[in-house]
């Protein structure tokens, strides 16, 4: 896809993605192969090694179908926690509902995730699943927090969120 067919996707709500029309390689105008590269090595499919420690992976993605749902029934109190004062900061708010622990578990399942696709597959050696970096809490608390401005500061494009134009600053 080139420029104007992300940015047309990116606007129009009724697109969707299918492994076919992703190429997983970026464009990177600043990107340079090395003298020693041939033009045949661009198609070499080449394993990636993960930094991962294996031995806590214990637990395997399945397909959602309904057959793992587990039902509980809630029991305790609905009240909130602490006091709500006046002066709290808005993050104050955001830790009473993603809790550090809840936020821990997601970047441990979001790395398991990824360990698990990236084993499941050979990536070409253009891809830019190559420069995956396992995340850690702080990643995860900006992009909820990015998801949460986004619901709140309405741009046309989702490309317009990552503009550095001065009309569009949102900070």
């Amino acid at each position: 896809m080139d420029q104007k067919q992300i940015e047309d996707a990116l606007s129009d709500s009724d697109f969707s993605f299918s492994d076919e029309s992703i190429d997983d390689s970026d464009a990177d105008p600043l990107f340079q192969l090395s003298e020693s590269d041939d033009e045949s090595s661009d198609h070499e499919s080449l394993p990636v090694q993960l930094n991962a420690d294996n031995d806590n992976i214990s637990s395997n993605w399945y397909p959602v179908t309904g057959n793992y749902q587990k039902y509980f029934t809630y029991e305790n109190d609905c009240t909130l926690p602490i006091e709500l004062l006046a002066n709290n900061e808005p993050y104050d708010y955001f830790k009473l509902f993603l809790t550090d622990d809840i936020l821990n578990c997601m970047v441990l399942e979001t790395n398991r995730n990824a360990e698990q696709y990236l084993k499941s597959i050979r990536l070409s050696r253009s891809s830019r699943f190559r420069s995956w970096q396992p995340i850690v809490l702080e990643d995860m608390t900006k992009f909820i927090g990015l998801l949460l401005w986004m619901g709140v500061v309405k741009y046309p494009n989702i490309a317009d969120y990552w503009s550095k134009a001065e009309d569009m600053k949102i900070v």
